[in-house]
């Protein structure tokens, strides 16, 4: 899992961007907890001690699992988020547990500075793809 998010970071970082430069992270959030808690440690991994700075979100709890079209939607969801630098909310996480300890955006949407996007989704079995989305630079 954190593979496929490094490749996307490492694509970034050689496109001149850092990984403290993902404003935003647009996550499969599965509600499974053993999944929701390895999603965690990726980002941490992959994006340091800036994962705690960065606004985790999965639309899931409010589009539910659609399997196929899941990264479509996320793609399409990051896509709003650039253009309206707005972050969706995270709907119904209300008790994280203590390994997801990320800034994960409870509750309520909120604006905020958003240049590039983390988008990561998980297919039924070992599947996982990552891709960062960004803002053209004069916007």
């Amino acid at each position: 899992m954190a593979r496929a998010r490094e490749g996307a970071v490492e694509r970034t970082r050689e496109g001149g961007a850092p990984p403290g430069e993902v404003d935003h992270v647009n996550a499969h959030g599965g509600g499974v907890p053993r999944h929701d808690r390895a999603e965690s440690a990726a980002y941490r991994a992959v994006l340091g001690r800036h994962a705690y700075n960065v606004p985790v979100t999965s639309i899931k709890a409010m589009i539910g699992q659609p399997f196929a079209a899941g990264g479509a939607l996320q793609i399409v969801a990051a896509c709003f988020s650039l253009a309206e630098q707005f972050v969706p909310p995270t709907m119904n996480h209300d008790i994280p547990a203590p390994e997801c300890d990320l800034d994960y955006v409870p509750g309520h949407g909120r604006p905020a500075r958003v240049n590039r996007v983390l988008v990561t989704s998980r297919a039924i079995g070992p599947t996982h793809s990552a891709v960062v989305l960004g803002r053209l630079e004069n916007n």
